[in-house]
């Protein structure tokens, strides 16, 4: 039941329905302008045109068809109520189509939302000419070009974020092409110089046995050497450690982020985890960042009995809706790949407060064995499943 009732505040359901209660009460206790016709015809008209806005998304302009196919037949019967909230049913089912319509079919809906204005205008008794419509048919290309502008930003936000992942991805190719190389130059080096020290030994451990064991101890120094070039040159492929949890926060501080960081318990139960707990608060806090702003975050890294429990959460925008997507992006992928790798247990989704939470609950590395139901019992959430 408290997903259902969840269900009805997000993004597709909430403006729907207070158009339906915005037009009701217009209807009925606002005392709405020029009320012509049956007010129950115009109730109905009005919740039904603004229930359709529902499907906005999956087919933008059918709905704004169905919405003028229900409003205009009783405007041309008994003549158009001046009604804000079919005026702002309109502006949302045009901008729909601006948005999420494919093109060229999205725009139809120009001529579409300028008609619908001009017969409102035209259907009603109190306006003496239809060119007072030319106003509300602007508004009504203004909406559908407001629609528009929000697919460019997306657009190109997506390409944008396709970008930097291309130039990331290149980047580390060019990185690992540049250490294989390297390794290759270091290896083929000492191994070389070790082959050749240690066949000189094996000649002289009988003839002079003090040269044979200098010999040795020359492929042993080569071989250390080796071992700290190898070292270095796979420095750069080290995963963080937990200990750079802490910078990354404070980069996130320099940026704007109002984050509060909590770790609880001993760091040095962490051994084993850093690395997924850093990929799991980068991903989140750069999630949040790119998809909300700059809005107050909670991160807490908690070390529990069975698991060790990472939660990041955001207040959302602040305008009671929720505009984190859960999107199965590269970045979501990875971090339930990560997770699952290790035997744990991961949810994210929206928050009652309209906000956006990540949870995951980590198995000790020593405790591989952990049964699947005690790891999710860490979370207090049931899993996402990948």
């Amino acid at each position: 039941m408290n997903e259902r009732l969840r269900g009805l505040f997000r993004p597709a359901w909430s403006a729907p329905l207070a158009l339906v209660l915005f037009a009701q009460w217009e209807l009925w206790l606002g005392g709405q302008t020029n009320q012509v016709g049956p007010r129950w015809v115009d109730a109905l008209a009005a919740a039904t045109s603004a229930l359709l806005l529902t499907w906005r998304r999956r087919a933008p302009l059918l709905v704004q068809a169905a919405v003028v196919a229900i409003v205009i037949p009783p405007w041309v019967v008994w003549g158009a109520p001046e009604s804000a909230a079919s005026f702002v049913t309109g502006l949302v089912a045009t901008y729909a189509v601006g948005r999420w319509e494919t093109r060229p079919l999205a725009y139809l809906a120009v001529p579409v939302a300028m008609g619908w204005a001009w017969a409102q205008v035209g259907l009603d008794p109190l306006q003496a000419s239809v060119a007072a419509g030319w106003g509300w048919a602007l508004w009504g290309a203004a909406g559908w070009g407001a629609g528009a502008w929000a697919r460019q930003q997306a657009e190109l936000g997506s390409r944008r974020d396709a970008e930097q992942q291309a130039r990331s991805r290149a980047e580390l190719a060019e990185q690992r092409l540049r250490i294989a190389r390297d390794l290759h130059d270091v290896l083929a080096n000492k191994l070389g110089v070790m082959v050749v020290h240690s066949e000189a030994a094996e000649e002289l451990l009988v003839s002079n046995p003090a040269r044979a064991a200098e010999a040795m101890r020359r492929v042993q120094d080569t071989g250390r050497d080796a071992l700290r070039e190898v070292r270095q040159l796979l420095q750069p492929l080290r995963e963080p450690p937990v200990g750079d949890v802490e910078q990354l926060v404070a980069q996130m501080r320099t940026a704007g982020l109002p984050l509060d960081y909590t770790l609880v318990g001993e760091p040095s139960a962490l051994h084993g985890l850093d690395a997924v707990i850093y990929r799991l608060l980068q991903e989140a806090l750069t999630n949040v960042v790119r998809h909300v702003g700059l809005v107050p975050t909670h991160a807490v890294v908690r070390v529990g009995a069975e698991a060790v429990t990472v939660e990041v959460v955001d207040q959302g925008a602040g305008d009671g809706q929720q505009v984190t997507p859960v999107i199965e992006g590269n970045g979501i992928l990875g971090m339930k790949e990560r997770v699952h790798a290790i035997g744990g247990s991961m949810t994210l989704g929206p928050t009652p407060e309209g906000g956006f939470a990540l949870r995951a609950a980590l198995p000790f590395p020593g405790d591989r064995h952990a049964t699947a139901e005690a790891v999710r019992g860490a979370l207090g959430a049931r899993e996402v499943q990948p």
